[in-house]
């Protein structure tokens, strides 16, 4: 799992519209393009970084990541290109794929120390048994992935017998360990016309007839636009701080539709948001329940972890 070890399988799965190797991919499945049509003032972001001292940096997915820079998204013929439009939906047809949609799991079938297949629930009934020949791959998310494995009776014996869950396999480390990349940010007002402004009704329906008839103007793009890494401390050896500019002014209270009280008309702004990207502190994910349906619960841990 280094970085030698995954990046040709980023290579493989893109398509990247302006970059190619030694980093980026030419004939891949995914579709990976910078914006054809970014705001004014995302540019001035990354000039007005430049000015502060953070390089400017055309590919932060490249050689180096920090650095200011327009951003990169999937997007494909201007529409996002999610990974079910790259990789799912081109399988549809194959014999050997079903995909089920309504269908909730409820635990992994363990026998005799091996995944066996998977018991779910659907609109139509409590409990159906799937069986697997080989293996059960496990996708579910940082929240759910850990929710099913410890239902399954895989996981701490403790939390799994708070619950009365019968262990399966005792595995004291799922749903630790987890980390979250906390983030804030601060908006200012401007003469430019932004996103706030498409807010507007009548903006709003232009947008999107734009789009449904030409797949162009700003619902084709992303509210984020332009990005920076940058390092707390000259000392680090990599960023540990993020920068996201958005062309939309928000409120304290995170609501957009912001009026000046002077003119009674809608003010545009932009903000910028500041992520911690690599957090010290820690936290898990225990069980409510050991009902599946039943969310579970996530715990911080505000002591920071050596």
């Amino acid at each position: 799992w280094g970085y030698e070890d995954v990046l040709p399988y980023f290579i493989k799965s893109e398509t990247h519209e302006h970059f190619g190797g030694p980093f980026h991919g030419e004939n891949g499945p995914l579709h990976v393009t910078l914006s054809r049509q970014p705001s004014e003032l995302a540019s001035v972001f990354v000039e007005a970084c430049e000015e502060c001292g953070i390089p400017r940096n055309t590919d932060y997915n490249g050689a180096e990541q920090e650095g200011a820079s327009m951003l990169q998204y999937t997007i494909k013929n201007n529409k996002r290109h999610s990974a079910a439009d790259a990789f799912l939906k081109p399988a549809m047809r194959r014999s050997n794929l079903t995909v089920r949609t309504n269908t909730h799991v409820k635990s992994i079938l363990i026998e005799d120390g091996r995944a066996v297949g998977v018991e779910v629930m659907t609109a139509h009934s409590d409990s159906e048994r799937i069986n697997c020949n080989r293996e059960v791959v496990l996708s579910a998310g940082t929240i759910q992935s850990p929710q099913i494995l410890m239902l399954s009776g895989i996981g701490d014996p403790v939390e799994l017998s708070r619950q009365g869950i019968d262990i399966k396999c005792p595995l004291p480390g799922v749903g630790k360990n987890l980390q979250d990349h906390i983030w804030t940010g601060v908006s200012s007002w401007c003469t430019i016309p932004t996103v706030n402004s498409l807010l507007k009704p009548l903006n709003m329906a232009k947008a999107v007839l734009q789009h449904l008839l030409f797949s162009s103007g700003p619902l084709s793009n992303s509210p984020i636009e332009a990005n920076a890494f940058l390092k707390s401390d000259p000392s680090l050896s990599r960023p540990d701080i993020q920068f996201h500019f958005v062309p939309l002014g928000i409120a304290e209270d995170y609501s957009t539709d912001i009026y000046d009280i002077n003119t009674f008309s809608k003010r545009d702004g932009f903000g910028i948001l500041a992520i911690l990207i690599r957090p010290e502190s820690r936290g898990y994910i225990g069980l409510k329940s050991s009902k599946p349906k039943d969310a579970p619960v996530i715990q911080p841990n505000l002591l920071s972890e050596p």
